[in-house]
């Protein structure tokens, strides 16, 4: 046999012949899952941050409302003890702590107010607002009471967001 003849059963062949390329839709199901997945997470960060946001505006616009009051009131008004303890006890209740702060009285809501106060201006709520319901005459310092619910109202809203971020800490932990 010469090897110049060419072998027959080849020159019956043709090219082999490549199937069509994979194309990219439609989407495997996992790549689904995975984009659903991703929505809904969007989704609920974005109604979380909204919550947030539109709760932490709610509180600044209570406590400068709750500034523009104090800045109104006078240090010689006989009912000024009883005017701050409700203008306190509104503007921490709109703090979202409806539950923990409508019930307080005495000792209870004067501790409740030196949690939020720094250490040097703590104790000092008591002794103010206890004379609420005092007799004619008596009188009480005006000044260092306003003064003392200006520095409440400006702490304020640092010690409840960082309880809020605490509160938060908590949860994911316990999950």
């Amino acid at each position: 046999m010469s090897s110049s003849s060419p072998n027959p059963a080849l020159a019956n062949m043709q090219d082999i012949q490549l199937p069509a390329d994979i194309g990219w839709w439609p989407l495997a199901p996992g790549i689904w899952a995975v984009a659903i997945i991703s929505l809904l997470l969007i989704l609920f960060a974005s109604i979380w941050l909204i919550k947030v946001l539109r709760q932490r505006r709610q509180q600044r616009a209570a406590a400068k409302e709750a500034l523009v009051l104090l800045d109104q009131l006078d240090s010689d008004d006989p009912q000024l003890p009883v005017i701050l303890s409700a203008l306190l006890k509104r503007t921490a209740i709109s703090y979202g702590q409806r539950q923990d702060v409508a019930g307080l009285t005495d000792d209870n809501w004067y501790h409740y107010l030196d949690q939020v106060l720094p250490e040097a201006e703590r104790g000092q709520f008591a002794n103010l607002l206890q004379h609420r319901y005092r007799r004619p005459g008596a009188t009480i310092d005006g000044r260092q009471l306003l003064q003392l619910t200006r520095s409440w109202l400006q702490h304020a809203p640092q010690h409840f967001g960082k309880k809020a971020q605490t509160r938060n800490d908590i949860k994911e932990a316990a999950c």
